[in-house]
């Protein structure tokens, strides 16, 4: 026999063998009520193989707790950063996160016709990003198009940076877009239409080689993992 005490909460859990079972509860539950009355305690019976069952239940939970959490300290370790690199660095992100003018195809030669940033990313007055780029990619995929169509903020220039530097960067509200948290990166990941534009290139341009869907699962887990950067590249 086993008596499991909770003191605080005033209950007794009592372990009796299965074939005694019946008798310790009585009929209809009468011998366990009549204990509790003369005790003064909420009393429990259960059968050995039920206390052995819930014995495994709990050690299978706190092994998967453990697990877990060792699963995300080694992430947190292990570059849970790089899958993301493997998107925002990508041509499809990068061309536009530039300094002076974006980039175009793979090989990030700079825009033709020439373009300027401007003051506020757009382009030049006398020839803004909406001149050519219109709401939908055109000219049969070969000018990509977003309604809002304009290079990353300065702050947000990843041109000539490395993997960890861009990571610090996606951390920093002042250089990431004003997102305070890992929750706001996600969502702006999410739903920019910049960003979605890099699945949907048009024009044989190659995607990054994640999906979205992997993309975003992808900062969660770094998220979660407390956003660790990489440490030298």
């Amino acid at each position: 026999h086993k008596v499991i005490v909770d003191e605080g909460d005033g209950r007794m859990e009592l372990v009796v063998p299965d074939e005694k079972l019946s008798l310790a509860i009585g009929r209809k539950g009468q011998n366990v009520r009549l204990a509790a009355q003369l005790t003064g305690w909420k009393l429990d019976i259960i059968s050995e193989s039920k206390f052995k069952q819930m014995e495994e239940e709990s050690i299978t939970a706190l092994s998967l707790i453990v697990s877990s959490r060792s699963a995300a300290a080694q992430t947190a370790t292990a570059g849970s950063f790089d899958p993301i690199a493997s998107v925002v660095m990508h041509p499809r992100c990068m061309n536009c996160h530039q300094d002076d003018s974006p980039r175009q195809t793979d090989a990030a030669i700079r825009h033709q016709p020439p373009v300027v940033r401007g003051e506020d990313g757009h382009g030049a007055p006398t020839l803004p990003c909406q001149t050519c780029h219109q709401a939908t990619n055109s000219a049969d995929g070969f000018v990509p198009g977003v309604a809002t169509w304009h290079l990353a903020p300065l702050s947000m220039k990843w041109e000539g940076r490395t993997k960890a530097q861009i990571c610090e960067q996606m951390k920093d509200p002042a250089r990431n877009g004003g997102h305070r948290t890992g929750e706001e990166v996600i969502e702006h990941m999410k739903v920019d239409p910049l960003v979605l534009w890099a699945w949907g290139p048009d024009k044989d341009r190659p995607v990054p080689p994640l999906s979205h869907e992997a993309f975003v699962a992808a900062l969660e887990v770094w998220v979660r993992a407390g956003m660790p950067c990489p440490q030298g590249g």
